[in-house]
């Protein structure tokens, strides 16, 4: 993830129509290359105040994690872009990316896609 994917996404919540001067729930997701790895992740990430999730998903380990609350701009993501990549390589892993809630009434939600999910 580069601070131009960033740029991209923020543009593309805008675009939706998006209060990008609201908090809202943003997520991120790594790519963990075991199980041991994935739990380390979850920790530190729990440890952050992070509500991480384990998933195996076609061979692959991944962590995806909810729970912070911020106005998504281009500062307060880099900050979380360079703290997510610094975890990810102190474990080996990789720092996919990131995603942020719609505002109310705006569709469905991205974190549907957790719900059942434990």
């Amino acid at each position: 993830m580069t601070a131009s994917d960033d740029a991209m996404l923020i543009g593309h919540l805008a675009k939706r129509g998006c209060d990008l001067t609201k908090h809202r729930e943003v997520g991120v997701h790594f790519n963990a290359s075991s199980e041991v790895v994935a739990d380390d992740i979850s920790r530190d990430l729990r440890a952050e105040g992070w509500g991480p999730k384990i998933f195996f998903h076609r061979d692959e380990w991944l962590v995806a994690s909810l729970g912070k609350r911020m106005v998504v701009n281009e500062q307060n993501i880099s900050r979380l872009r360079h703290s997510c990549e610094d975890l990810a390589i102190r474990h080996g892993a990789i720092y996919h990316g990131w995603q942020a809630s719609l505002d109310p009434g705006m569709g469905v939600e991205w974190r549907a896609a957790f719900r059942g999910h434990s």
